[in-house]
């Protein structure tokens, strides 16, 4: 019973991993219809900050392209490479996740139709918008001046 639910333990971190992250609005969401608890949300928010993923990916690449110091030939070195990136894709990365993540990942997920009144209204409190993609609209939106306040530079002189 006890490796059953390790089993569904690393099934739903290499789901979360990839493609099912709910902070992953860019791909398609294998989650969309379940409510994370905040526990969850916060160890999702931990690795997604400090980018775990991608710098245990750039340390497992550095260290396979070293072997060339160390005299194996590049052939070596790329196929040490690829290797790597297999075993990080199947195996670290998801084993990093239930490192991180709270424990048993399924009890810390509920469907939508499944919750509580109380824990549905968390459920439509919760942010469903790209955080990233808002940043930038709100950085790089357009704000109309009048001619007025505009400030003249060598570009927009007035002439006399």
């Amino acid at each position: 019973m006890d490796n059953n639910k390790n089993k569904n333990n690393f099934g739903l971190a290499f789901r979360l991993t990839w493609g099912g992250n709910p902070l992953n609005k860019s791909s398609m969401n294998l989650f969309r219809d379940y409510w994370f608890m905040p526990e969850l949300m916060n160890g999702l928010l931990k690795l997604g900050k400090y980018y775990v993923k991608l710098l245990v990916a750039i340390i497992g690449v550095i260290g396979c392209l070293a072997t060339i110091k160390l005299g194996f030939s590049t052939t070596h070195a790329f196929e040490l490479m690829i290797a790597f990136l297999a075993v990080d894709v199947v195996l670290i990365t998801p084993l990093i996740y239930m490192a991180v993540l709270p424990k048993p990942i399924g009890d810390y997920m509920k469907r939508a139709d499944e919750l509580t009144p109380e824990e549905q209204e968390a459920f439509m409190k919760q942010d469903t918008g790209d955080a990233i993609r808002e940043k930038l609209e709100f950085r790089y939106k357009t704000i109309p001046r009048d001619e007025s306040s505009k400030k003249k530079g060598f570009l927009n002189k007035k002439e006399k």
